[in-house]
C-alpha cells in the first residue's frame, strides 16, 4: 500500500481521537455537584440535604431583593414573613424585574436568603465567586466576608474582584444570608455567579481543584510560549512559531485573569480595573492573532485582505480597552462577540477548504481548531449567562497545542525520513563514482550525457532573461511569430503591449543598481501572477517589458493592462531597509496584417511614449490614445 496514503489515514484517525477526547473534556469540565433544591421566594429548604453525604450545594434560585437600600442584617433575620420582591441568582441586575420595572446595572441593593438546614452543623464554608462589583456578606447578622468597599455612589465605593472562601459556625439550623452589594464602576452589576455552601474541607477541595486546573493550563501556555519563542530565536524566519507564541502568551494571561483569578495570588496588589482590562484585552487580542496564525498555516485558504481587516478591527478594540474607562470599553463587548462569531465561521470555512484541498497538516489542525472554536462559542454564551458551563477556551487551546505539537513532530519525522533517503542516495552515488573511475567507457558515456544536459541548459539560457527569469527578446519574437502564423490561419486577434517602468533611472540613481534589479524582479513576479495563462511576457530591454495578448482585441488588452498597472502601483518593494513603489506606463496596439509584427510593436512603442508625455502611470492604446486609468 502507498505509504503516503497510510500516513494520511493515520493522521485522520489520530485527529478523530483527539477531537473526541477534547470534546469529552469540554463536556466534563463543570464540577459534578449533586442536583440540589433551589431557593423559592427567598427560602432554600435543605432539610433533606446532608453536606457530608451529598456534598456542597449551589445557592441558586430566587433570593429576596431590596433595590436602592442596604437593609440591616439583624432586621431581616427576625422577619417572620419574607417580602415578595425577588431576584434570580445567578443574574445581573439588568435582567431583574423589580416592582414592575426593569433595573439597570448601576446602583445598590440587598440580597437575602433564608436557608433551612436539616440540623445545626459545627462548621460550614461558603465559596464566593466574583460579583459586581463590591459587597459585604453577613450570616445571621455577622459580617463574615467582603470584597472592595460598598457605597451609595461612585465616589464612596471601591470595586474589587476577590474570589474567596469563608467559614462560619451556624448558631442554629436556620441561616439568614445577607449580601449588601453596590456597583457604579462596571457595565454589569449583581450576583452573576452562584455562591457554593458546604463542608469546609469539600469547599477547599473544590476551590483547590479549580486553582490547580487553571494553574496547570496557565503553566502549559507559558511553557509553550517560551518553547516557541526559542524556536523563533533559533530560526528567525519562522513566522508560524512567532504567531503561535503570541497566542500562547495571550491565553496564559487570560487564564490567570478569569475564574479563580490566580494572578491575584502572585500579584495581590493588582487592582479591579487592571484585571478587567486584562480580561477584555486578551479576548480582543486573541481573535486577530489566531486569524494571522491561520493565514500563515493555510495561506491558500484565507484572504490576506480579510485577515488584515480582522487585525485592524481587533487593534481598534484593543486600543479602546487601553485608552478608555472601564464603563466605556466594557460596553463594546456585545459588538465584539458578534464580530468574533463571524470570524469563527470564517475560520471554519477556511479550515474546511484546506481539508478538501488536502493541504499538509490540515486534518490534524482542523481537529484542534474545531475544538477551540467550540470552546470559544461556549465562553461567549457563558459570558452572556445563556449557559452555565464555565470558561473552556483554555481547554480548547490546550487541544490545539497538542495538535500543533503533533504536526511539528510529524513534519520533523518526514524531514528525518527525507534525510535518510538522501543519505542512501548519496551513498549510491558514491558507489557509482567509484565504478566510474574504474571504467573509462562509462565515464565517457556519463560525460556525454552531461554535455547533452549542459546543451539543454545553454539552450534554455539563450531564450531566458537571467535576471527576471522571463523570456528574452529572441524568445518572445519567436513566440509572437508563431502567434502571427496562427492568427493568419484562424483570423483571431492579437494585441501587443510595451510596458515601461516610470522614472526607473531615478531609482537606480537614488538607491543603486542593485535596487533597480530588485524592482525589475518584482515587476516580473507581478507579470507572472497577474497575466492570464494564454498571455506572454518578456524582458524587451532595460526597464521595458513586451506583453503579448493572444485571442485578445484592443479593449480586452486594455482591461488586462489596466489591472496590471494598478496592481504594480499598489505593490510595495523592500530593499535594504527602503520601501519603494513604482508606476508603469503601457502602450497597446492590436496586430494588423498590413503592419506586421514589427509595425505593431512600433505603434505600441509610440503609444507608450504618448503615455509618458501625458504624465506617465497610464495605459494608452495606439488606436485610442486617450489615457485610461
Amino acid at each position: 500500500m502507498d505509504p503516503k496514503r497510510v500516513n494520511k489515514k493515520r493522521l485522520a484517525a489520530i485527529s478523530r481521537a483527539m477531537f473526541s477526547l477534547a470534546a469529552l473534556l469540554l463536556l466534563c469540565h463543570t464540577p459534578p455537584l449533586h442536583a440540589a433544591p433551589v431557593a423559592v421566594k427567598g427560602v432554600l429548604d435543605l432539610g433533606a440535604w446532608d453536606f457530608k453525604i451529598d456534598g456542597p450545594v449551589l445557592l441558586n434560585g430566587e433570593w429576596c431583593f431590596h433595590w436602592g437600600n442596604f437593609l440591616p442584617p439583624e432586621s431581616l433575620r427576625h422577619l417572620k414573613k419574607l417580602p415578595g420582591e425577588v431576584a434570580a441568582v445567578p443574574s445581573v441586575w439588568s435582567s431583574v424585574i423589580y416592582k414592575n420595572r426593569k433595573l439597570h446595572n448601576k446602583g445598590l441593593g440587598t440580597y437575602h436568603l433564608r436557608v433551612r438546614l436539616s440540623h445545626r452543623p459545627e462548621l460550614l464554608a461558603l465559596k464566593l465567586p466574583t460579583a459586581g462589583t463590591a459587597y459585604n456578606l453577613y450570616v445571621n447578622g455577622k459580617k463574615i466576608a467582603y470584597a472592595g468597599k460598598i457605597g451609595k455612589s461612585r465616589e464612596t465605593m471601591t470595586p474589587a474582584y476577590r474570589p474567596q472562601i469563608t467559614t462560619f459556625a451556624p448558631e442554629d439550623d436556620i441561616l439568614d444570608i445577607v449580601i449588601h452589594m453596590s456597583n457604579f464602576n462596571y457595565r454589569w452589576g449583581g450576583q452573576w455567579y452562584s455562591p457554593v455552601m458546604g463542608e469546609p474541607r469539600d469547599i477547599r477541595e473544590l476551590r483547590e481543584d479549580n486553582i490547580i486546573k487553571e494553574a496547570f493550563l496557565t503553566g502549559i501556555f507559558f511553557i509553550m510560549f517560551i518553547y516557541h519563542i526559542m524556536l523563533v530565536l533559533l530560526r528567525k524566519i519562522d513566522g508560524f512559531s512567532l504567531v503561535f507564541s503570541m497566542v500562547c502568551i495571550i491565553l496564559c494571561v487570560r487564564q490567570a485573569s478569569i475564574g479563580e483569578i490566580i494572578a491575584l495570588n502572585l500579584f495581590p496588589f493588582i487592582s479591579f480595573k487592571t484585571i478587567i482590562r486584562l480580561e477584555y484585552l486578551t479576548f480582543f487580542a486573541v481573535v486577530p492573532v489566531i486569524s494571522t496564525f491561520l493565514l500563515i498555516a493555510f495561506p491558500r485558504a484565507y484572504s490576506k485582505t480579510i485577515s488584515m481587516g480582522v487585525i485592524i478591527v481587533g487593534g481598534i478594540f484593543c486600543g479602546i480597552v487601553v485608552s478608555t474607562p472601564v464603563e466605556f470599553f466594557s460596553s463594546t463587548i456585545t459588538v465584539y462577540q458578534v464580530f468574533t462569531i463571524a470570524c469563527i465561521f470564517y475560520g471554519l470555512r477556511g479550515i474546511i477548504r484546506s481539508v478538501i484541498e488536502k493541504l499538509d497538516g490540515a486534518i490534524i489542525l482542523s481537529a484542534g481548531f474545531a475544538v477551540l472554536f467550540i470552546a470559544a462559542i461556549n465562553d461567549i454564551l457563558y459570558a452572556r449567562q445563556i449557559i452555565d458551563t464555565g470558561h473552556m477556551s483554555g481547554y480548547g487551546l490546550l487541544c490545539l497545542i497538542f495538535c500543533q505539537a503533533f504536526l511539528v513532530n510529524h513534519r520533523f519525522s518526514k524531514a528525518f525520513t527525507a534525510v535518510e533517503t538522501l543519505s542512501g542516495m548519496l551513498e549510491e552515488k558514491n558507489r557509482d563514482l567509484t565504478d566510474l573511475t574504474q571504467n573509462l567507457e562509462r565515464i565517457v558515456e556519463d560525460r556525454t550525457c552531461a554535455l547533452k544536459e549542459a546543451y539543454v541548459e545553454i539552450k534554455k539560457l539563450a531564450f531566458t532573461d537571467p535576471l527576471t527569469g522571463l523570456s528574452n527578446r529572441r524568445s518572445i519574437l519567436k513566440i509572437i511569430g508563431q502567434e502571427e502564423r496562427r492568427l493568419e490561419r484562424n483570423r483571431t486577434p492579437l494585441s501587443i503591449g510595451l510596458l515601461d517602468i516610470d522614472d526607473f533611472k531615478s531609482v537606480n540613481d537614488t538607491y543603486g543598481h542593485d535596487c533597480g534589479d530588485t524592482v525589475l524582479v518584482a515587476i516580473a513576479g507581478s507579470l507572472d501572477n497577474i497575466l492570464r495563462k494564454q498571455d506572454r511576457a518578456a524582458r524587451w530591454g532595460g526597464e521595458e517589458f513586451l506583453l503579448a495578448f493572444p485571442d485578445t482585441d484592443t479593449a480586452g488588452a486594455m482591461i488586462v493592462a489596466n489591472k496590471l498597472k494598478k496592481q504594480i502601483g499598489r505593490k510595495k518593494i523592500f530593499h535594504s531597509g527602503h520601501l519603494i513603489s513604482v508606476t508603469v506606463t503601457i502602450g497597446i496596439c492590436q496586430y494588423h496584417e498590413d503592419l506586421g509584427i514589427g509595425g505593431t510593436i512600433k505603434l505600441a512603442d509610440e503609444a507608450l511614449y504618448k503615455g509618458k508625455r501625458k504624465g506617465k502611470d497610464c495605459v494608452v492604446s495606439a488606436a485610442s490614445p486617450d489615457r485610461i486609468r
